[in-house]
């Protein structure tokens, strides 16, 4: 489990560090909206919560992850929303 949040967020942090940008400036909001260096900065962005199966070392796919990922940025989506949430399922019974 930890070597998968691990590579959840160091992948994160690669798809954050490719994006194009100055290197030096940060996206702020102005007026409403958000700008970075001046200029108006639109994304694009989705939920990505298969992303933690297949990051797994154990039981995912980090080649089929490596071809998703690139096929999301190849159509703009540069944001991903990755969730996780590990906890035993507990049923109980009232009769």
């Amino acid at each position: 489990m930890r070597n998968l949040m691990l590579s959840i967020c160091v992948g994160i942090v690669m798809v954050a560090c490719g994006s194009k940008g100055s290197g030096v400036s940060f996206v702020r909001v102005e007026n409403g909206r958000f700008v970075d260096g001046g200029r108006p900065y639109v994304f694009a962005g989705t939920n990505y919560w298969q992303g933690m199966h297949l990051g797994s070392s154990k039981y995912g796919n980090r080649d089929q992850l490596k071809r998703e990922l690139d096929q999301l940025k190849s159509f703009g989506i540069t944001n991903l929303r990755v969730m996780l949430l590990v906890r035993p399922i507990v049923i109980r019974c009232f009769v």
